[in-house]
């Protein structure tokens, strides 16, 4: 086939029911102009000599010769694309019939944007029904995106779209040596970051399945071991210093936990500290440190109180004002 536009690479182990329906979704994109890469990281239960039954001129299938894992399985994907834009996802997760076209589009109309993503809702099957679930509506502009660095990573990782040449010229790939954390995203995510813009299409896009194993995966050692290293590098390119304590809330803040009625003014001071040091992307941490508040256990006025030593209410319209001192009063959450 020509080169195409969009090289698509999904890691590949076990699970063909669930990969044939990420498949299909793919194939009936309503933009057609690339070639998808299914890398089998060495399957076990018959996936591998099940893929020849996925039948398009579009599928090019990759054997691999041992178990690599699934960050090292996606780079030798990205090796083989030919596309001038890299769509990653993950082999379980439903695109919606628009995504590439409207990704594709985005790309196209913007030379200076090298990572974009899109809104997804998160769902999972019980008992044989759907039932959904979150909303990911990560923020949409490129100055509140890298802000949320400082927290977690601000794309779905089964959204994302980069530029090809950005990945081939800096040799950007997933790490390899973050143990079971999977922070290789938020890592990569991160480095792509200094070569460009970054954006999110704000339209649920994608249909992302959560499985029973991903919540204890989230708590896992690597995991709040390898975020911290991404956060870290993410503070100290932005010339950005905390002491362990303002670290320790804003860890707290990234992993979506409450705080403790003891650390309301440190919370608070973390807050001012980024407001005052950052001219841009100044929502992302109000909404993060309000989301943290609406989800302690204290008095309302206590939170209103925490809220205002934070200087949050500096440089917003009164109406915005408004909304916050409601949330903060009614116990719910900020989706980010």
């Amino acid at each position: 086939m020509n080169r195409p536009t969009v090289s698509i690479v999904i890691p590949v182990y076990n699970r063909f029911e669930l990969l044939k329906e990420t498949v299909d979704s793919i194939l009936n994109q309503s933009y057609s102009d690339f070639e998808l890469l299914l890398v089998d990281d060495f399957s076990t239960d018959g996936t591998r000599e099940r893929l020849a039954e996925l039948l398009d001129d579009r599928i090019d299938i990759q054997l691999n010769e041992q178990n690599m894992g699934a960050g090292a399985t996606r780079n030798r994907g990205i090796d083989l694309a030919k596309g001038d834009l890299i769509a990653l996802t993950d082999q379980d997760d439903l695109w919606h019939p628009t995504k590439l076209e409207k990704q594709v589009a985005a790309m196209e109309a913007d030379a200076e944007l090298v990572l974009l993503g899109t809104h997804a809702q998160a769902f999972s099957i019980v008992e044989g029904e759907r039932e959904d679930a979150a909303t990911f509506a990560h923020a949409s502009d490129d100055a509140n995106i890298r802000e949320f660095f400082f927290y977690s990573s601000p794309f779905v990782s089964s959204t994302v779209m980069a530029r090809g040449s950005v990945l081939r010229n800096y040799n950007l790939r997933f790490r390899t040596d973050m143990g079971k954390s999977s922070c290789e995203d938020y890592d990569l995510w991160r480095r792509i970051s200094e070569h460009g813009k970054l954006g999110n299409l704000p339209e649920v896009l994608l249909d992302y399945r959560e499985h029973a194993t991903q919540q204890s995966r989230l708590a896992s050692d690597d995991m709040r071991h390898y975020a911290n290293v991404v956060r870290k590098d993410a503070l100290q390119s932005a010339g950005i210093q905390l002491d362990d304590a303002k670290f320790a809330t804003l860890e707290k803040m990234g992993r979506y936990e409450p705080f403790s009625p003891k650390e309301l003014r440190t919370a608070a001071s973390t807050t001012q500290t980024l407001l005052r040091s950052r001219r841009t992307g100044l929502t992302t941490h109000r909404e993060m440190f309000v989301g943290a508040l609406t989800r302690t256990q204290v008095r309302p006025k206590q939170r209103l109180k925490a809220f205002f030593e934070s200087k949050s209410y500096l440089s917003i319209s009164l109406g915005m004002l408004a909304l916050y001192i409601k949330r903060l009063f009614e116990f719910t959450p900020i989706e980010i």
